[in-house]
């Protein structure tokens, strides 16, 4: 029902492998014992002095860290006046920023409709004299 796909390379050697008059691959080789260097648990020398909270925060620092250097250099700093390779993407933030705090066309129009009826009234400007002696005033009252 399923066929196997396999590449032929692979075919002929597994037929190899599995032939014992053809080896190919001597079994000692996965086998054998290589120079390696010492676990810590098998050293006893190896002791550690820093407390394993330590390689916690700077992995943690390494993953607030980086990301942080790579938005910064990409947004904010300052290449010079020549044209570089961060400039689309600052034009691009740029554009949403001013579309983010600006209205759109249908927007300002229903805002301009509404203060021509008269249902948006701007709010009374208060002096910074005015805010202090209205708060003295109910203090004194209190």
């Amino acid at each position: 029902m399923f066929r196997r796909t396999t590449s032929p390379a692979l075919r002929l050697l597994g037929n190899l492998q599995r032939n014992p008059a053809v080896r190919v691959i001597p079994r000692t080789m996965s086998t054998q014992e290589v120079n390696k260097m010492p676990r810590p648990e098998q050293d006893p020398a190896y002791e550690d002095f820093r407390p394993s909270w330590v390689y916690t925060g700077s992995r943690l620092l390494t993953y607030v860290f980086v990301p942080y250097v790579v938005f910064y250099s990409v947004f904010f700093y300052d290449f010079g006046d020549r044209e570089h390779v961060f400039q689309p993407v600052r034009r691009w933030a740029s554009r949403q920023r001013e579309s983010f705090f600006s209205l759109s066309p249908e927007e300002a129009r229903i805002v301009q409709a509404e203060k021509a009826k008269g249902v948006i009234e701007p709010p009374p400007i208060r002096t910074a004299i005015d805010a202090s002696s209205s708060f003295n005033e109910r203090r004194v009252d209190d």
